[in-house]
């Protein structure tokens, strides 16, 4: 019987044409070509990064945002980001404090009670100007029932030459 001849390796069929000093090229399979891989991935890459920069380019779409002045301060926000409101005589109120003119406060519509009961919204910022727990609705800068005199000194271990003699507590 006649043996059949074992198939050549890659590696033999090369040394095998440099030995016989054939100058043909290698064909080699789509999948072990490594050169064609790497040309497919740069390729890849380079659209990648081309399509991220005409979506840079590309004017995007924004959604409508409602702005609302705030009650107190009259600057615009974003409806969504206004936390309290407060009504329209605590605001007055609150604007007298602050030493608005009387002409000033009409203009805010100080003189209209149909006003007086309109909640408006209240910017974050101006949200502490304004409690809801005290009766007149205007917060406070020091609570009648806090006795000011005691003093509670900080003390931060990282900083010990800041609590001097004079913050320790007498006793």
């Amino acid at each position: 019987e006649v043996a059949k001849k074992k198939p050549k390796s890659h590696l033999e069929v090369l040394e095998a044409r440099k030995h016989r000093g054939e100058k043909k090229p290698v064909t080699v399979a789509p999948e072990y070509d490594y050169r064609l891989k790497q040309e497919t991935r740069r390729a890849h890459q380079k659209q990648l990064i081309q399509d991220e920069i005409d979506e840079h380019r590309r004017p995007r779409r924004r959604e409508k945002r409602l702005y609302n002045a705030c009650g107190l301060c009259l600057q615009l926000f974003p409806s969504d980001s206004y936390t309290i409101s407060a009504p329209h005589n605590v605001i007055i109120a609150q604007l007298k404090n602050f030493g608005l003119s009387e002409d000033e406060l009409k203009e805010r519509g100080s003189e209209s009670l149909a006003l007086w009961a309109n909640r408006l919204p209240i910017c974050v910022f101006c949200s502490q100007f304004l409690d809801p727990d005290e009766d007149s609705g205007i917060a406070l800068r020091v609570r009648k029932d806090r006795d000011t005199t005691k003093y509670q000194p900080f003390f931060d271990a990282a900083y010990p030459d800041t609590y001097t003699e004079t913050m320790r507590r007498r006793e």
